[in-house]
């Protein structure tokens, strides 16, 4: 189970991202949130905390999410850390930094709507096998296959 939220390699099936890892990233992240904003420096430092820990497997599971649709880690990375950048710029720019954020910003929606609500590759790719293989004739869905 850890290998499915600390490993980079591998695919995650659309079920899986949003049963198994939102859904337990918002029952845990729900009542830390208030946190975040606490005048307390203790209680804010504890959501720090709670945020750093949460990036890497957030990091892997979208790298996996990507990998299912059949795209390189990189192109996480570019949304990621793009729109981190753009978030900086400041408010008043020449027009053409205008465009490139707005275009960027489809771009990143694009992006957004394929790795959270599009289902993966129904074959095996260069990331793995898929996570949507029926299983084998006489066989239950919830067993796993006799060897």
């Amino acid at each position: 189970m850890l290998r499915t939220y600390f490993s980079f390699s591998g695919r995650m099936s659309l079920r899986d991202f949003w049963i198994k890892f939102n859904a337990g990233y918002l029952l845990i992240s729900l009542p830390l949130w208030h946190l975040r904003n606490s005048p307390n420096k203790l209680t804010a430092g504890l959501w720090a905390v709670f945020y750093l820990i949460a990036l890497w497997p957030h990091l892997a599971v979208m790298t996996k999410r990507f990998h299912d649709r059949g795209k390189p880690m990189w192109y996480f990375l570019l949304l990621f850390c793009s729109t981190a950048l753009l978030d900086s710029l400041p408010e008043f720019l020449p027009p053409w930094k205008v465009l490139f954020k707005i275009c960027w910003i489809i771009v990143s929606a694009v992006m957004l709507v394929e790795a959270l609500f599009l289902t993966g590759e129904r074959k095996d790719n260069r990331f793995g096998a898929s996570p949507y293989q029926a299983p084998e004739l006489g066989t239950s869905a919830l067993q796993p296959p006799a060897s």
